[in-house]
């Protein structure tokens, strides 16, 4: 398996450290590039300091962009591109918030001198003002709500909105949020389909918020518009369509040995790509034609495994992704290529139901009807019955 840790390294070489992005707790630091000229550069520079580069928003994730850009300034939520060329030039890791772009651009700039030309400037109000909360950052609090919270009695305290704003989810204090979801956000979760809310075509786009992955923060990238109008058949190409069937139980097959590769790769890749609990899934399709058990002990061929290999280097170079974030994401769908794939493309699933959560794979084990129900309810009957296949062992 040598072959596939080699997949996810930078070919040219640079110079800074390969821990560069990393977090002393060991987690990888997480980064979301805004479209640009610049973007394939700065992907090379994060992947190889250690960083994980996502091909959407996502709550935890540093956003990128570069200054000028009028939607990333207004907005406040963006970092400046120059953080990640000054920490490699420099092979530390600097401040974030000294590279913010917007509403708190004047008092950070990392420029020399910067810190004297803003203290002129006659807009010092967004410093000391009420920062506004955004559809991202309500879905945020809902998803942390919803995986956190121990208890009714969790969302009335102070604890979990402590440890909510030391995560740096949004750029609230906790006192905020705590009061945006007692006042706003309770109850409303079906709003933002981050329950089991019924899905419809006129909500998809808010949907790609909520599925466990609310990465359209950003309404204003062109290739997140585009993506919900796509049909289903559209959102997978090339040889990956062509398989079909065949690669999606070889990929079911091939991905426990892989998994076992990545499983503590990229720890950030928390909310919405964590890898599931338990041991590795193994191969489950031919269990009906094979009475004997100890015919499906073995394990995969050489040839699958290489197979699968192939397919996922072709992932990751049509999404410019790393190797952990491939397979794990594979791994939240079940091993479903075709689904992975459309994940991959746009955020979401083709059939319309959110990926496999953590907290919903140890729900799965229960032997408990009311929650099974609840599980077919939110992932469908067949996609609930494929999921516990694919964990079966």
């Amino acid at each position: 398996m040598a072959e596939v840790m080699d997949l996810g390294k930078d070919p040219n070489g640079p110079t800074h450290s390969s821990t560069l992005f990393v977090r002393e707790d060991g987690s990888a630091m997480s980064f979301y590039v805004r479209p640009s000229s610049a973007k394939r550069r700065l992907s090379t520079l994060i992947l190889h300091g250690g960083g994980i580069l996502c091909r959407v928003q996502k709550p935890g994730a540093v956003l990128l962009a570069q200054p000028g850009e009028a939607l990333a300034e207004a907005s406040g939520d963006f970092i400046s591109t120059q953080y990640i060329l000054d920490c490699v030039e420099r092979n530390e890791k600097l401040e974030l918030e000294a590279y913010r772009l917007g509403l708190t651009e004047q008092a950070s700039d990392p420029k020399p001198g910067a810190s004297a030309e803003g203290s002129t400037e006659p807009e010092p109000q967004p410093l000391t003002g009420r920062i506004a909360y955004t559809d991202a950052d309500d879905v945020a609090i809902l998803t942390y709500v919803k995986e956190n919270a121990r208890s009714p009695s969790s969302v009335t305290g102070n604890a979990l909105w402590k440890a909510m704003e030391k995560s740096s989810l949004t750029q609230h204090s906790w006192q905020s949020l705590k009061d945006r979801y007692l006042k706003h956000l309770q109850g409303q979760e079906h709003k933002y389909l981050l329950g089991n809310a019924p899905v419809s075509p006129s909500s998809q786009k808010l949907k790609r918020k909520a599925e466990q992955d609310p990465e359209a923060a950003d309404s204003g990238e062109p290739q997140n518009k585009r993506t919900p109008d796509l049909p289903e058949e559209e959102c997978v190409k090339g040889e990956t369509k062509e398989n079909g069937e065949a690669d999606n139980k070889l990929f079911e097959e091939a991905t426990p040995e892989l998994g076992e590769a990545v499983v503590d790769e990229s720890p950030d890749f928390e909310i919405h790509i964590t890898m599931c609990d338990g041991d590795p899934p193994t191969p489950e399709e031919d269990s009906e034609t094979q009475p004997d058990e100890e015919e499906e002990e073995p394990k995969v061929s050489t040839q699958e495994v290489g197979t699968a290999i192939k397919i996922i280097r072709q992932l990751m170079e049509k999404f410019n992704l790393d190797l952990s974030t491939v397979t794990q994401a594979l791994l939240k769908n079940s091993g479903e290529l075709e689904a992975t794939s459309s994940f991959l493309e746009s955020g979401r699933r083709p059939d319309g139901f959110p990926i496999w959560c953590r907290q919903d794979d140890l729900d799965l084990q229960k032997d408990d009807d009311d929650t099974r129900n609840a599980l077919v309810k939110k992932y469908g009957a067949q996609n609930v019955a494929r999921r516990i296949e694919f964990r079966k062992k």
